[in-house]
């Protein structure tokens, strides 16, 4: 009977011992990679399930916390407009795979802070990839961290050349088009060097602000540039630098979508940007409130998909289009 009984409490000792790993396992993994519910640990460990886009166009703004990366979908072409923080390459290539994407067309690095470009090496390694968009910087602010070092090794390792933005340049995607609004100049701070685009398709454009602050977005008003979309990509996640008032009735969208972790350090966004938004009755989607966003279009109408499930809308409110 003392044997059975040093047997038992052995197991016992074992069972325990196995608990206190994978309990420091999940506590390693949830610091790592920010996760603060089951879905997040799905993410982490590649198995959430997506439901992929079948509509003629789609926009998603993929959930990476605290950044940004938003895919572009047509019925045969893909674009990637960055890739979250350094820690997010493979939660953007299992959604990128969940919406069956096998290869990217075109991949942006808006701007080269490691909350854009940070997984982007990752994206490229694992992912045919045809061509790479990086905007010029000045030699004066060209980075060395590791996160741009390590794109840009992953760029040449892949054969890949970078194509630098130029104001104008346009890529057809099937029926939509995507042009480069942004930058025409070189700017002191790389938040302004974003590449900032507009994506067309049918009657439904899509602004994408990357993390331009006022000053870009006086300089395109300046331009003369049409800046009316349906859905904008709000500017540095909300941030009182970026989506003045005069810009903001330059656009005058119906829906905005802000890429923001939760209870963030910086608080993003600003209370009194998000007020702007409500003030011109524009609906307003929150990647920490109802995860990966989803615009789809036929080009006649707009149907937004969240996540969480949090909200959603059929169709565009009625808006002047000329």
């Amino acid at each position: 009977m003392a044997r059975r009984k040093g047997s038992l409490s052995g197991k016992l000792m074992t069972l325990i011992a196995a608990a206190v790993v994978l309990l420091s396992l999940g506590a390693a993994l949830a610091i790592q990679y920010d996760i603060t519910s089951f879905d997040g640990l799905l993410h982490a460990v590649g198995m959430k399930e997506y439901t992929p886009s079948t509509a003629d166009a789609s926009v998603h703004i993929i959930d990476v916390g605290q950044g940004d990366s938003i895919l572009i979908k047509t019925k045969t072409k893909a674009v990637l407009i960055d890739a979250g923080e350094n820690d997010c390459g493979q939660t953007v290539i299992n959604y990128l795979k969940g919406q069956n994407i096998g290869k990217l067309d075109i991949v942006v690095g808006t701007h080269p802070h490691s909350d854009h470009i940070g997984g982007m090496d990752d994206v490229i390694d694992h992912m045919d990839v045809d061509k790479v968009i990086l905007p010029k910087v000045k030699d004066s602010i060209v980075p060395t961290t590791k996160s741009y070092l390590g794109l840009l090794t992953s760029i040449e390792n892949k054969g890949l050349t970078v194509t630098p933005a130029a104001v104008g340049s346009t890529y057809q995607l099937d029926d939509g088009l995507l042009e480069i609004l942004s930058p025409d100049k070189l700017y002191d701070e790389l938040n302004d060097t974003s590449v900032v685009l507009r994506f067309t398709y049918g009657d439904e454009v899509f602004l994408f602000m990357g993390d331009a602050t006022e000053t870009v977005e006086d300089d395109l008003l300046a331009s003369g540039t049409d800046l009316k979309a349906d859905v904008i990509k709000v500017g540095h996640h909300g941030s009182s630098t970026s989506s003045s008032k005069k810009f903001l009735k330059a656009v005058a969208p119906a829906y905005a979508a802000i890429p923001v972790g939760n209870d963030n350090s910086y608080n993003h966004p600003n209370k009194k940007v998000v007020q702007r938004y409500e003030d011109l009755g524009v609906q307003i989607y929150r990647s920490d409130r109802d995860g990966s966003i989803v615009f789809e279009t036929d080009g006649k109408g707009i149907a937004v998909k969240t996540e969480k499930g949090s909200k959603t809308a059929d169709n565009s409110p009625e808006r002047d289009k000329e």
